[in-house]
């Protein structure tokens, strides 16, 4: 889990721990006063030394509340310390009813910081040791004390079960915050790319489709002059022709990636690159979905939100960060005008892995080009060449959290694979 998972989720349960850590404090307290009443030194220094064990994370939960909850050491630490304490309480001061509400407060701490695994035996052992002390006592056993002892042990295993179904139930709101948090950012930057792809439609994509008229207009009122400049503005005219096809290209990816899924995004580039340049290309989606028997879904629909396996359910694979569907496409585009400027290619393989990661592989069948001895590029070399493109795949891919590396050579074709998180760091 990540850190901010983690982070989340000790957050998550912060404001219970502190009010456990209160239950057990305000018990220390009262076992402190007995001690001190009875004149029992050795009792209040121990009483003394499980104090740290509440005090500090009510103190500092926020801060460090991951680490208490990893540390093993700490943990089994506060279980002994525990046994001690309801030792003292119920066979030296024999108010066993203050040592199960210790006891019972420890149970639920474990179960709500480390669900079951923790919670179940830490319970056990506690209730066991309940039950001990009152036939280790060497008092004879009154139906009063025999009553409160397992009354104790048996609060002791529902508050771990407690405590643990609470956790649990705390746990998965935050993640349904979360989640509604991203789903909330992706459907802003939806509407986002819907606004920017209507502004550039009224706008840039009319502004640059004039001035390629008025160019057009001009080189051939050039020509009929016969003037030498014709040749200046043809050129101009060219770019401004390539320029507006950019343009449409950006507007469709945005308007498929607010309608359509990051798949059919991809899909709609290729088939565009395809029908501009007359070179093959072909798509497969791999959707890495895994089901709740643990197996990967490999047929049905597959597409950005997840796979739909024969049995027509749902195996959601988790959204992909409109950031990064938007950073495919654009990856994707960058790649392929490089084949159709440098690799003469026949033919383009593209793949889509939509697993824990969103990885895009495009592979060329053309001349290949020289990469360094590790597989990379030469930033310097292309940025002194005025070749940004592989530059600015690079740095974009690098801005997202992932990497991109390169396979290349003389005649052999070239492979460019993208890797990037479902989710934009």
């Amino acid at each position: 889990m990540s850190a901010e998972g983690e982070d989340a989720e000790t957050g998550a349960v912060a404001g219970v721990v502190r009010l456990l850590c209160d239950a057990r404090l305000a018990t220390l307290c009262v076992a402190a006063l007995t001690a001190a009443m009875d004149d029992a030194g050795g009792a209040v220094l121990f009483i003394v030394l499980a104090l740290p064990f509440s005090f500090v994370p009510l103190r500092s939960w926020d801060r460090r509340g991951a680490m208490f909850a990893r540390s093993r050491i700490l943990l089994w630490c506060d279980v002994l310390m525990t046994l001690v304490v309801m030792g003292f309480l119920v066979v030296t001061f024999g108010i066993p009813e203050i040592g199960a509400i210790y006891a019972c407060a420890t149970a639920a701490l474990f179960g709500v910081v480390r669900g079951r695994r923790w919670a179940a035996p830490v319970s056990a052992a506690l209730a066991t040791w309940q039950v001990l002390l009152l036939v280790l006592g060497g008092e004879p056993i009154a139906w009063q004390s025999a009553t409160a002892t397992f009354t104790g042990a048996a609060a002791i295993l529902g508050l771990g079960w407690g405590g643990e179904r609470l956790g649990e139930i705390l746990r998965h709101q935050v993640a349904i915050s979360r989640e509604l948090t991203r789903t909330r950012s992706f459907e802003a930057a939806t509407q986002e790319r819907a606004h920017l792809a209507r502004e550039m439609h009224d706008s840039l994509a009319k502004t640059v489709h004039g001035i390629g008229l008025l160019t057009t207009a001009l080189a051939e009122q050039l020509r009929q002059d016969g003037s030498p400049r014709e040749p200046t503005a043809r050129f101009i005219e060219v770019a401004c022709r390539e320029a507006n096809r950019d343009t449409r290209s950006l507007l469709k990816g945005l308007r498929v990636l607010t309608h359509g899924s990051l798949t059919d995004a991809v899909r709609a580039s290729i088939q565009r690159w395809s029908d501009a340049t007359g070179i093959g290309a072909s798509l497969e989606v791999v959707d890495g979905a895994v089901g709740s028997d643990g197996a990967v879904v490999p047929d049905g629909v597959v597409g950005s939100d997840g796979a739909v396996g024969s049995d027509g359910v749902v195996t959601p694979g988790g959204a992909v960060d409109a950031e990064v569907s938007w950073a495919v496409v654009r990856l994707l585009d960058e790649a392929l005008d490089n084949v159709q400027q440098h690799a003469k290619a026949t033919t383009v393989r593209v793949e889509l892995h939509l697993g824990d990661d969103v990885q895009l592989s495009v592979v060329d069948d053309g001349r290949g080009m020289e990469l360094a001895a590790d597989g990379g590029i030469d930033v310097d070399a292309l940025h002194t060449g005025g070749h940004f493109g592989l530059v600015g795949m690079t740095e974009r891919v690098g801005d997202l959290g992932g990497r991109v590396r390169f396979a290349s050579g003389p005649g052999a074709g070239t492979s460019v694979l993208v890797e990037l998180p479902r989710l934009a760091r």
